[in-house]
């Protein structure tokens, strides 16, 4: 049997591709194949990504903690993702006034990440690599599970 992951696809274009997946896995042709696995396309980029995301949270980082209590229901609402925005919207108003110092400066640098790759980390679908792996991205994966899904939500 002929795995689909391997058939050529119709569109080459990357955000074509990349629409076709969902925060919490592969398009369902991309898995048929066990032995293959998921294949996503912009999987070998994550890593230059991630650099690219390092290099710029040096360069605009501040010091002080009061611009980062401002920045942190801003960065929770300007996402380009609805779903993620609604998500660390709900997690600042629990639990944002108790964060400290580092977990403000924790919170800056997941936000330098794109949506995509920031919820598959919450969700725990994606190895978090070790600048992002902190107590405050597993204070958001607790809150990501007490959560829960949406009324009317179905989850297969």
């Amino acid at each position: 049997r002929r795995c689909l992951a391997s058939r050529p696809r119709p569109f080459e274009s990357e955000d074509l591709e990349i629409s076709r997946h969902s925060v919490f896995g592969a398009a369902r042709e991309d898995g048929a194949c066990a032995a293959a696995g998921p294949q996503h396309t912009y999987g070998p980029s994550e890593p230059v990504w991630r650099s690219q995301d390092l290099q710029l949270h040096e360069a605009t980082r501040t010091g002080s903690e009061v611009a980062l209590r401002k920045k942190l229901r801003h960065h929770a609402r300007a996402r380009g993702w609805m779903e993620a925005a609604e998500f660390l919207v709900g997690f600042v108003d629990a639990c944002g006034e108790s964060l400290d110092t580092q977990e403000l400066r924790d919170w800056e640098r997941l936000m330098a990440c794109d949506d995509m790759f920031l919820m598959r980390l919450v969700a725990e679908r994606t190895a978090a690599p070790p600048e992002l792996d902190t107590p405050l991205l597993q204070k958001l994966r607790g809150h990501f599970a007490s959560a829960g899904p949406s009324p009317g939500l179905v989850v297969e």
